[in-house]
């Protein structure tokens, strides 16, 4: 994977010859920060990096992913040296950020053909749609609004049926593995 998020032109279309996959912030969060589809969202990066995928997504990424590590941090439930941590494990993972031209519109057209009020998260079905790749997402609600609309949706919890493994606690300290937080875990949670 790259070292840093790569930024492109926001006038041009990237078109590699390479297979894309749009994914949303919600994919991401299970890469940076304990959550129950963590395992399975591992699981997918590896053979998307495998099989050479092109990982993109639109500028709106950058801006939810901080927004929440910040959320987070906030809240007491990341310290803020792993807030900064979890940030840069987020700028390591090697997304192509996609900003055409045509975005904007394509995410308001989407908005009337899905009935929805929730235009950010139709922006990153947009970029899917006006690349004609894939997306994947990890929000049920919203992939349930896509259903049966859009044969570009994809849930990770479709490929997660088993239950998320627990996660054990280190050695004299109690975590409640549905509450941990990277505090809990040496190495904040996993080297990308």
């Amino acid at each position: 994977m790259s070292t840093a998020i790569s930024k492109a032109n926001s006038t041009e279309i990237n078109t590699q010859s390479r297979a894309q996959i749009c994914i949303d912030a919600t994919i991401v969060l299970q890469w940076i920060i304990p959550a129950p589809r963590s395992e399975a969202a591992d699981s997918l990066l590896q053979k998307w990096d495998e099989n050479g995928m092109h990982i993109i997504s639109p500028p709106l990424l950058d801006v939810d992913i901080t927004a929440f590590i910040r959320k987070l941090v906030q809240m007491k439930l990341l310290l803020p040296q792993q807030g900064e941590q979890a940030f840069q494990n987020y700028r390591q993972i090697g997304i192509d950020i996609i900003n055409p031209p045509s975005l904007t519109q394509a995410a308001w057209e989407l908005t009337g053909k899905f009935d929805q009020a929730n235009i950010p998260d139709l922006y990153y079905l947009a970029l899917a749609e006006l690349l004609n790749t894939d997306f994947w997402t990890a929000n049920r609600r919203l992939f349930s609004n896509l259903s049966g609309k859009s044969e570009r949706a994809h849930f990770l919890g479709d490929i997660a049926a088993a239950a998320p493994t627990a996660i054990p606690p280190l050695e004299g300290k109690k975590v409640d593995s549905h509450k941990a937080t990277r505090s809990d875990f040496p190495g904040l949670w996993r080297a990308i």
